[in-house]
């Protein structure tokens, strides 16, 4: 049996009805001096090479730092902080994350 987008309602789907798999991160992220990055990278599998991950942090993420997803191979993504701004302070950071199967 299958259902199509006319039997789900609006809100009626989370991430993990979506997604291939879902997980959070810790990574200890070092001060960063301005235009400088470090990378993370996270085991995961369901992971392919070239698909797709949706990455937040669970609290306040400092203005002073961006972050993406760079790259994703068999089972592994890896995350990457730069600092865009002077002051960019470290700590602990954690992410929610969500492996799509598109």
């Amino acid at each position: 049996n299958s259902i199509d987008g006319g039997e789900i309602v609006d809100g009626g789907l989370s991430t993990v009805d979506v997604a291939r798999r879902t997980g959070t991160l810790s990574w200890r992220l070092e001060a960063l001096g301005n235009d400088s990055c470090d990378d993370e990278p996270v085991a995961a599998p369901g992971v392919k090479a070239g698909g797709l991950v949706v990455l937040a942090p669970t609290s306040a993420w400092p203005p002073q730092l961006v972050y993406a997803v760079v790259g994703t191979s068999t089972d592994t993504f890896t995350v990457r902080a730069c600092a865009i701004k002077p002051g960019a302070t470290g700590g602990d950071q954690t992410f929610r994350f969500a492996v799509l199967g598109l």
